[in-house]
């Protein structure tokens, strides 16, 4: 249980820091186009980013748990790795 924890603060660190970086972008991008600060589709990317940078880290990190469990991650009864 500890490891799970220690696993998705791992995840919602990453995911933090990416969506931070890729807001900042979104933001400035933004405001070089227009050449004011306005509010627009902008938000709608922070989310985005955070849910996909958050599914990368999870199903990296339970790629690795399988790994090194010495399983694929397509063979049934993996545990938490995740299948494609």
């Amino acid at each position: 249980m500890f490891k799970g924890m220690i696993n998705l603060l791992i995840s919602g660190c990453y995911a933090a820091v990416i969506t931070y970086m890729v807001g900042k972008w979104g933001f400035f991008m933004a405001y070089m186009e227009r050449g004011y600060v306005a509010v627009g589709g902008e938000y709608f990317l922070i989310p985005m980013t955070y849910c996909a940078a958050g599914s990368a880290m999870h199903y990296f990190i339970s790629a690795l748990e399988g790994l090194k469990r010495g399983k694929d991650c397509n063979e049934k009864g993996s545990g938490r790795a995740a299948r494609l």
